[in-house]
């Protein structure tokens, strides 16, 4: 049977105990050689066993510097990643493992959510909709890294995350995989419950400002895996198009989350918000990046 190594940020995360249960309880509980929580913990939730090993950043780590680390520290075949806020259903990492055997080497699972609050839902249903349990299996282009599996060979041909890319470094980091000729599959039930710590309008407004800064980025970058957008030139365009675009991109999303039992109408006002500040937020990121071309060259 493979091995895995599990890696989990955590910046004094007081979920990350709920995750690391959630992995305890795993079918496949004999295929984990370690699990490596990397960070911080100021609520000293993280209890280490014959599995769980806390590596301390001695100062605040962002995502994909706390995952860079741990995937160099990771002592087994496999890498496994799942976010401080997720808890994974019994037989994630079995799903996942199965796809591995069956040949594919980077795997990315689906992620879903309960009912906590308008914000939180309405910032869950909006990023993940394209990522939920109803969708099928198969090729993706990219993948997220809030529950992912890959071969330790994968890491070694594309080298670490980008680490000055605190939110879109997952989707940057797996075009880099397409890009090594390695195949992105979606496994959609090996399912992961988000619950992230975003409860309120500001907070959900400011983790979509800065996730469209950073994806503004990627998607330049990476432009001809997004079809060539001509409004990743044009700052001023992106900006007066902001509405439309968050309209369209709203809409899109709902439409994507058919099925789910959370989707509500009510909820398509927050969504909107949401999309508007991942507009504005790219948008000031296309002026930063008109000032400086070579900054993310």
């Amino acid at each position: 049977m493979a091995t895995c190594s599990i890696i989990i940020p955590s910046l004094h995360a007081p979920t990350v105990a709920a995750t690391i249960r959630s992995l305890h309880k795993q079918t496949a509980r004999g295929a984990i050689g370690e699990i490596l929580v990397v960070g911080l913990d100021g609520p000293g939730v993280v209890a280490e066993d014959e599995l769980v090993r806390f590596v301390s950043t001695e100062v605040p780590a962002s995502s994909p510097r706390a995952r860079n680390i741990g995937m160099r520290r990771a002592r087994h075949e496999w890498l496994a990643l799942i976010d401080a806020d997720c808890v994974a259903e019994p037989d994630w990492l079995e799903r996942l493992l199965g796809r591995a055997e069956a040949g594919e080497q980077v795997i990315g699972g689906a992620l879903t959510f309960g009912d906590e609050g308008y914000w939180t839902l309405t910032d869950n249903l909006s990023m993940f909709a394209e990522f939920l349990p109803q969708h099928p299996a198969g090729p993706r282009p990219m993948l997220p890294s809030y529950g992912m599996l890959l071969h330790r060979s994968v890491y070694a041909s594309v080298g670490p995350m980008d680490e000055r890319l605190p939110r879109a470094h997952d989707i940057d980091w797996t075009l880099r995989m397409r890009q090594a000729g390695y195949s992105l599959y979606f496994e959609p039930q090996a399912i992961v419950w988000h619950h992230p710590p975003r409860g309120t309008r500001y907070a959900v407004m400011r983790h979509w400002f800065v996730s469209g800064y950073d994806m503004a980025i990627v998607r330049r970058k990476y432009a001809s895996a997004f079809g060539g957008s001509w409004l990743l030139g044009h700052q001023l365009a992106a900006l007066g198009l902001a509405p439309y675009l968050a309209l369209l991109t709203t809409t899109r999303a709902y439409r994507r989350a058919a099925g789910h039992p959370q989707r509500r109408y009510d909820l398509l006002p927050g969504m909107f918000l949401s999309k508007l500040a991942w507009c504005l937020g790219a948008s000031q990121s296309l002026r930063t990046l008109r000032a400086d071309p070579q900054r993310w060259a």
